[in-house]
């Protein structure tokens, strides 16, 4: 991740939804493309970040499937996010390595199945 991507996540985290979009909108990236997925969702530009989601799902599939949990979360869309965080345990997405700092993942972190997640990555280490 560069610079500019850690600064929109810090603006995503901190509910700096315009700020981000100013800091991912040069960014095509499937990093980008999920952080304008965020912003645009919270700004009420449902339409455009559903459009994104559903083009990482055909360009990436299971690869991103971490990265669809913590936008489902963002979302406020709790089960979806909690279905995605077990195909990313079942894939072994890399993202998970992040799991346990992850701020947008706070809004899924004191379910069981977040718990559940956690406790199978452990084992896997």
């Amino acid at each position: 991740m560069n610079t500019q991507s850690w600064m929109a996540l810090n603006e995503l985290a901190t509910g700096h939804w315009k700020e981000a979009v100013g800091l991912c909108e040069p960014d095509s990236s499937w990093n980008g493309r999920q952080c304008l997925a965020i912003a645009y969702h919270e700004l009420g530009r449902r339409d455009e970040a559903e459009q994104l989601l559903r083009g990482l799902k055909k360009e990436f599939g299971d690869a991103l499937s971490y990265q669809y949990a913590q936008l489902y979360a963002q979302w406020g869309e709790r089960q979806q996010a909690l279905e995605w965080l077990a195909t990313a345990v079942r894939v072994k997405d890399p993202g998970l390595g992040e799991l346990r700092t992850d701020p947008l993942l706070d809004p899924i972190r004191n379910t069981p199945q977040f718990k559940d997640a956690e406790v199978r990555l452990a084992a896997m280490e």
